[in-house]
């Protein structure tokens, strides 16, 4: 099967869903390729966050073959709030002739183009879309942007696309609450992970622990991804120093937005609790700072790596509405950005060494069962069978 992906930001360093999909879907022998822009995404502080790993923004023009899948890097017509005009993408998909199309982003350019284009209306299409109805919940702008969409291009959407496609039950309210899609319509099927890479590895984790001088018998609390104010990341410090009688030791591992780096290193250098913040890694590195670590810890937002960490059999805490991430018995759901609720939760995994490891092996056993990318691509590819 010829199977094509249409995304406005792909890197083959920091991956995420498509990555993934894709590379799976090269496994199983199918011919793939992914259209997407010359921009790697606009990340805020882009320069202190992304370009130490990524590079600068810009990218060549170019068609890459990498993981058995080819990407084709397309000029930007014009770039406006992470969303953009990809020059030449129907035409491109014209000449491919895929046999699916998938369509990740709902609202972007290239999503409504699809819905209009005469030459390829005979070739299924399969949504996605991460936004989470809880992420917009406080723009009025947002959810209004939403609201027209649907107002406008509900019907169209529903006749010319398969599938929509959730990563969360929130992007599910998204979908049927603003953009008013039927329940028939829609379908969520969760992030997954590596399960074959991020796997429980006591010798790797003791070596990292090792090489980045982590006491072998102090309780590691790992957190990974960009470090910002809105992530609530202090969080973490100021709940091991709230309990002075457990050796606890802080593991960050990610770049910190410029804003809240004086913030953050203040609360370092003044910690009675040590803390080891160390610089963005690529996916392949992040096995062993898993690993390393006693459990993980999100206090708000959310992020794939939960999904990782809990592959590599640890106990995780994140933010209660992505429920499907700790329903299992893999972690522990916290009202997000609320210091109380994750100070239960922080301190029931320190004082609870059993339940860390009871949670840590029903995450693993829900990464090889569930969320492995190799059952979340069968997933997808269900789809097209109905």
């Amino acid at each position: 099967m010829k199977i094509a992906h249409v995304v406005s930001y792909f890197s083959t360093l920091w991956k995420y869903q498509e990555n993934f999909l894709a590379e799976e879907q090269a496994i199983d022998g199918h011919d793939v390729h992914v259209f997407t822009s010359n921009l790697n995404y606009p990340y805020p502080d882009y320069k202190t966050i992304a370009q130490p790993v990524l590079g600068p923004r810009l990218k060549r023009l170019a068609i890459e073959h990498t993981s058995g899948y080819t990407v084709h890097n397309l000029e930007v017509r014009f770039e406006f709030s992470h969303r953009v005009w990809l020059k030449g993408i129907m035409d491109e998909l014209v000449r491919l002739q895929p046999d699916v199309i998938f369509c990740h982003g709902i609202t972007q350019p290239h999503s409504f183009q699809l819905l209009y284009h005469k030459r390829l209306q005979h070739i299924p299409i399969i949504a996605d879309e991460h936004v989470l109805l809880s992420d917009i919940k406080d723009s009025f702008s947002r959810k209004m942007f939403y609201r027209v969409t649907g107002f406008f291009f509900r019907k169209k959407m529903e006749r010319r696309v398969k599938c929509f496609v959730g990563i969360s039950d929130g992007v599910g309210k998204l979908f049927k609450e603003l953009v008013g899609l039927s329940d028939s319509r829609v379908q969520i099927i969760p992030l997954g992970t590596d399960s074959r890479l991020f796997k429980p590895d006591p010798a790797l984790g003791a070596a990292f622990r090792n090489l980045h001088h982590l006491p072998e018998n102090a309780i590691v609390v790992g957190y990974t991804g960009k470090i910002g104010e809105y992530k609530k990341v202090h969080f973490l410090i100021d709940a091991a120093e709230k309990l002075p009688q457990f050796h606890i030791c802080i593991l960050l591992v990610g770049n910190v937005f410029a804003d809240y780096a004086p913030f953050l290193r203040q609360k370092i250098e003044t910690s009675s609790v040590k803390v080891v913040c160390l610089p963005a890694v690529t996916g392949h590195e992040l096995p062993a700072v898993y690993n390393a670590c006693d459990f993980l810890a999100w206090p708000a937002h959310q992020t794939i790596s939960t999904v990782s960490a809990s592959s590599c059999g640890k106990a995780i805490i994140c933010s209660d509405f992505l429920k499907e991430r700790f329903e299992k018995g893999q972690g522990l759901g916290v009202v997000s950005s609320d210091f109380n609720s994750f100070f239960t939760a922080f301190s029931f995994l320190v004082e609870n060494e059993t339940e860390r490891q009871k949670m840590g092996d029903n995450g693993r056993l829900w990464a090889e069962t569930e969320v492995s990318w190799t059952s979340i691509h069968l997933k997808f590819m269900k789809i097209l069978s109905h």
